[in-house]
């Protein structure tokens, strides 16, 4: 029999699941609660039965003021889902790629629209992402890759074989909308070749996860490193096998009671339950009596007068900080402004994957940087060149800023020549959008923005208040008077 002294080292023990994914053979530590405790008597677990006795292990429990417990753990609770009891020949009766075939014979293309990028997936052939646009009632299809091809030869076997001998389904989790779920992985590889990695074609993966009432739907898309794809699809079909199901989340119940069957639970338990329960039947009612003299009972729902008082004493305390350090931030924010005017300073955007840089007057690129390594994977979006830029607002009056520099709100700069791009046969171009956010100076920030309305031509907003001088003294070029011809 083991003993664990401190109360919470139960909790932390009870309240984490190992979760091991079958074909990869990762692991992953939830912290979703697992055990509900139960407090009984010593004479309730005596009553059970020596079979269900052989099904737990006592652990010895003490709590800070010295109570001790005996809490009986459930050994194997390993029940979310019921394939481990299922036999050999009961699984192979029912094999996911048998499924998978009979679901690409129907021959179906599932799409995923963004702003930018379609994304199309024909079940059973290939997976495309492309960009197309309409031309005189014409589409054109101005950007195409083939993020990989379904090849039955490269998939991995329905099932697993543990050292028991017993076939474990291959099984792949995901989270989707906060919910671990089992998938069904199938790969799509040989794809368009990787600008970023030589020698290296695209691939994806497709997690089919189940949904009696899916419509093959793609839930999930991303960019896991370069060139290498994952995407989640919802479907009917897959939920033929019930190892892919959605299980029903199963809470075992850990039993505890004291040793000499004096106490029902801790002392201090008891003292917060008994609390919590006075305040449930206090807080929502009040008695009050009118001018007629009668009295009643209204039953409500507030806020703690306690709870308001704290949240408007944080508010205030927030609103102090932000008064106190607006100077310094003020100073600080005018600082990084003009060191990056000035070249001595780069600015940095984006979230996922890829991210993006701006040296003011040097270049403007994409970046990912390998977390352990520091070392970066970088695309070159455009250098600034003052003659190219020239030509380019020359060619587009429409670019120049505003002659009333009162009404200016921002001035544009082209970058160019970046890295080849493959689809078009150019080089890559950026406009660099710098706009002054007029009356917001209280805000203090810099945003930044990076889109790309055509392919490999980008555009590129730096936002501020302190950008207003610079948008108000540059010439009819777009130049501060240093940096024209």
């Amino acid at each position: 029999m083991r003993s664990i002294a401190p109360f919470l080292s139960i909790l932390v023990l009870v309240q984490a699941e190992l979760l091991v994914d079958t074909k990869s053979g990762n692991f992953g530590l939830e912290d979703d609660v697992q055990f509900l405790f139960k407090w009984n008597s010593l004479s309730n677990f005596l009553s059970l039965d020596d079979e269900l006795k052989k099904n737990v292990e006592l652990i010895n429990l003490k709590t800070i003021n010295n109570e001790n417990f005996k809490c009986a753990v459930p050994i194997n609770t390993d029940n979310q889902l019921n394939f481990d009891q299922s036999s050999e020949s009961d699984l192979n009766r029912i094999h996911t790629s048998s499924l998978l075939s009979e679901f690409h014979q129907r021959k179906l293309c599932s799409y995923r629209i963004e702003s930018y990028w379609i994304y199309e997936l024909c079940h059973g052939n290939f997976v495309r992402q492309y960009h197309e646009t309409k031309t005189a009632g014409k589409v054109i299809i101005s950007g195409e890759y083939f993020l990989g091809y379904f090849d039955p030869t490269k998939q991995d076997p329905d099932y697993f074989k543990q050292s028991n001998d017993k076939l474990i389904p291959s099984i792949s989790w995901k989270n989707l909308n906060g919910v671990k779920i089992p998938t069904y992985a199938v790969k799509y590889t040989d794809g368009t070749s990787c600008e970023i990695l030589k020698d290296t074609k695209r691939e994806i993966t497709i997690f089919y996860a189940c949904d009696e009432f899916g419509n093959d739907n793609i839930v999930g898309f991303e960019e896991i490193s370069s060139c290498i794809y994952e995407m989640i699809v919802v479907s009917k079909w897959i939920c033929a096998h019930p190892v892919y199901k959605i299980p029903e989340k199963v809470h075992p119940s850990i039993s505890c009671f004291s040793d000499d069957d004096s106490l029902t639970k801790p002392l201090e338990l008891i003292k917060i339950e008994a609390e919590q329960s006075a305040l449930r039947a206090d807080r929502n009612k009040v008695q009050m009596t009118n001018n007629a003299g009668q009295t009643f009972v209204v039953h409500y729902k507030r806020v703690e007068e306690e709870e308001q008082n704290e949240e408007k004493k944080i508010e205030e305390e927030v609103k102090v900080e932000k008064e106190s350090s607006q100077v310094i931030n003020d100073d600080a924010q005018k600082r990084v402004i003009k060191a990056f005017l000035d070249g001595q300073e780069c600015l940095t955007g984006g979230t996922g994957w890829w991210k993006f840089e701006i040296c003011f007057g040097k270049h403007v690129l994409q970046y990912h940087e390998d977390e352990k390594t520091k070392k970066r994977q970088t695309i070159l979006l455009g250098t600034w060149n003052e003659a190219n830029h020239i030509k380019w607002i020359n060619s587009r009056p429409s670019k120049r800023p505003l002659e009333s520099k009162i009404q200016r709100t921002h001035s544009s700069l082209l970058y160019s020549e970046g890295d080849k791009c493959d689809e078009t046969n150019k080089h890559r171009l950026v406009e660099v959008k710098i706009k002054c956010i007029r009356g917001k100076a209280n805000s203090a920030a810099v945003s930044l923005y990076l889109i790309e309305p055509y392919m490999c031509e980008y555009l590129l907003g730096v936002e501020s208040p302190w950008l207003c001088d610079y948008v108000e003294s540059v010439d009819a070029n777009g130049l501060l008077e240093k940096q024209s011809p």
